[in-house]
């Protein structure tokens, strides 16, 4: 090839590459919030996926924001790409996904921001927690409320976690069963499958009896669940008891196994002294219950006498209720705690 054909080549494709390069990812021209506030911030009307009202800018970052004053309530909304509903995101990023909702208590200004890569919407609004949760369904009746699909029903109502989530252990009969969440103990506010707000039920499937773990998260409104709990003693007795260390959650050794309607655990021989524990679920400690059954309560505590023994800690699923109970001494020629763990497994 000549040298100068060759040069502009080379040229040509340089500059194609640079170009390429250069383009933006998402030739995106407008991002809106339409949603249930706009009549409030000068829109003709609410759900206005070309509401200017509510248009975010884009910022050097790539990222879309905007800042609007919004008055104390509870509102809907979304994500509007290009002042049309064909292109629309919800939690989650989900195209055409559920809702977001938004709750004031007081009149705020609630700065948006939007990530054109991920979809995410984030806002820095304060959060406000509802007063209840509850999870109406068709399994009620058999929990112990009056009838079934009862807002206000004390037998399903979750309990607020230090991590903001809402959870609660029910056991459950075996059985095909639907259930929603509702917020403040009415069907003003409930939310389905997916967080979507007036959604569709839930639903669980239980081939036996046994106990159900619930878990909401408030500001995507999703619940989750998991039937066959993973129950733990973490406390200062766990290294003695072959764990790697003290208060481990995760330590498979103090794992408490289902007996009947409670879980079980009986550890092996103690020494004397004086110790403390916490029941974890789901070998983590976003779901813990101390004294009384208290959700991130006082440590439980028990004492080992002379010569050593072991304890049988007994937990019950609804109540959250558990027992320490220490034994005899037992002979120092004994079964091995591995031969007692694949007895308890």
């Amino acid at each position: 090839m000549h040298l100068a054909t060759r040069f502009r080549t080379t040229l040509f494709a340089a500059l194609v590459a640079t170009a390429v390069a250069a383009a933006p990812a998402f030739a995106i021209t407008s991002v809106t919030v339409p949603g249930a506030f706009q009549s409030e911030l000068g829109c003709a009307g609410d759900w206005m996926p070309d509401g200017a009202c509510t248009h975010l800018a884009l910022q050097g970052d790539g990222t879309w924001t905007g800042a609007f004053n919004i008055p104390a309530g509870t509102y809907e909304y979304k994500v509007a790409i290009d002042d049309s509903w064909t292109e629309n995101y919800g939690i989650g990023g989900a195209l055409n996904g559920a809702n977001f909702s938004l709750t004031l208590a007081n009149p705020q200004t609630v700065t948006f921001s939007y990530d054109p890569v991920s979809h995410l919407l984030t806002n820095d609004a304060a959060f406000v927690q509802p007063g209840s949760v509850t999870l109406p369904g068709s399994f009620q009746s058999e929990l112990g409320c009056v009838s079934d699909w009862i807002p206000d029903g004390a037998c399903t109502h979750l309990t607020l976690q230090g991590d903001g989530h809402w959870t609660g252990t029910f056991v459950v009969p075996a059985g095909n069963y639907e259930y929603k969440v509702a917020i403040n103990d009415s069907w003003t506010e409930n939310y389905g499958a997916g967080g979507a707000p007036g959604g569709s039920n839930l639903s669980l499937v239980l081939a036996q009896d046994g106990p159900v773990a619930f878990d909401y998260e408030p500001q995507s409104h999703i619940v989750t669940q998991s039937a066959g709990l993973v129950v733990t003693a973490a406390g200062s007795f766990q290294s003695e008891a072959g764990c790697a260390g003290d208060w481990d959650p995760t330590c498979a050794n103090t794992q408490l196994i289902a007996s009947g309607p409670t879980y079980e655990y009986t550890s092996p021989v103690l020494p004397e002294g004086s110790y403390e524990f916490k029941i974890t679920i789901g070998q983590s400690w976003n779901e813990n219950y101390g004294e009384n059954g208290v959700p991130g309560g006082n440590n439980i505590t028990f004492s080992i006498p002379a010569g050593g023994a072991n304890v049988t800690i007994s937990y019950n699923p609804v109540t959250h209720v558990a027992t320490a109970t220490p034994g005899g001494s037992v002979p120092t020629k004994r079964t091995s705690w591995s031969h007692i763990k694949q007895l308890y497994r």
